[in-house]
Parts: C-alpha cells; sequence; structure tokens
C-alpha cells in the first residue's frame, strides 16, 4: 500500500534514518506473528490441555521466522508495488514454505531429496527446534538449526534493506 497511498514519497521526505524505518516496519509484523502464534498456543492449549514448556522458547524460536515473513512481504510489496500481488506473493510463499518445511513430518523422515529441499525453508529448522517442546524428544542438536534461523532471518533483513534502498531511495 506504501506506493498506492503516496507512503513512499514521505518516506523518501522523512528525516529518518532507513534502520528505523524498516526496523518499525519489521518489529510491527514480527510482533503481530508473535501475537498469533500466541493465540494459536493458547487455542491448542485450551483444546488439548497440553502447554509448552518454556513458553518463551516458543516466540524465541519463532522470532526469526517472523522477520523471515515481513522481509518478504516489505520486499513484495516494494517490488510489485500493488497491494493484491503482493499479499499474493506472500501467501503463495507461505504456502510453498509450510509445504516444503516439515508440514506433513519431520523432514529427516522422508526420502533424502525432500529433507534437502526443505532445509532450505525456515520452516523446517523451526519445526526441528520446537519438536523437543512439544513432544519431549530432541531430534537432533538444535544448533544448526538455531544458526541457520538467525543466518536466513539476518540474510533476509540485508537483503529487504538493499531492495528497499534501490526502490525507496533510488540508490544503487
Amino acid at each position: 500500500q506504501e506506493f498506492e497511498q503516496r507512503t513512499v514519497l514521505e518516506y523518501r521526505l522523512a528525516p529518518a534514518p532507513l534502520s528505523l524505518i524498516l526496523g518499525a516496519r519489521l518489529t510491527r509484523l514480527a510482533l503481530s506473528g508473535l501475537i498469533s502464534g500466541g493465540v494459536l498456543n493458547i487455542a491448542i492449549g485450551a483444546i488439548t490441555g497440553y502447554w509448552p514448556h518454556p513458553l518463551w522458547r516458543v516466540g524465541l524460536i519463532l522470532l526469526p521466522v517472523g522477520i523471515i515473513a515481513g522481509c518478504v512481504g516489505v520486499m513484495a510489496g516494494l517490488l510489485l508495488q500493488k497491494s493484491i500481488p503482493s499479499f499474493l506473493v506472500g501467501l503463495v510463499t507461505s504456502f510453498v514454505a509450510w509445504i516444503l518445511g516439515s508440514s506433513f513430518g519431520l523432514a529427516a523422515g522422508f526420502n533424502p531429496v525432500y529433507e534437502f529441499i526443505s532445509r532450505l525453508t525456515p520452516n523446517t529448522h523451526a519445526v526441528e527446534l520446537l519438536f523437543p517442546t512439544y513432544f519431549g524428544v530432541a531430534i537432533d542438536s538444535p544448533w544448526p538449526s538455531a544458526i541457520v534461523l538467525l543466518l536466513m532471518s539476518a540474510g533476509m533483513a540485508a537483503l529487504t534493506v538493499w531492495v528497499y534502498r534501490r526502490r525507496v531511495l533510488k540508490v544503487s
């Protein structure tokens, strides 16, 4: 909506630094994602009677996933400059990441090709990190998945800054 409602013009004229503008947008998106995850945890807990322990770990694991998703949405908006196509790109990206990212079970339980492709999505790493919280069994060492999630979120944030600079600030 930024391009359709001339918000980009305000961004260009604003004396605020790039980090503040993008940081605020990504913070809002990550917080709304964490709130959604909290509501989902409450619903699951109310239905099943099971509450993940510790709950803060769920939020900590979902935070980089929220940052990645927020970056995808911001970049889609910056590149497509229309609301509906940007929304569809975000929706399709989420759906594909869900399908490829261990939605049918742990990626390690399927053939090696699916496992390799699945590991390219942040969802698989989040599922592997969340698994012990919900099922009490660790799949493997959590550090590789944690590092991959952090690197993916940092990489997506850097890519979003680059796209923002090229599309809004017109900096090469």
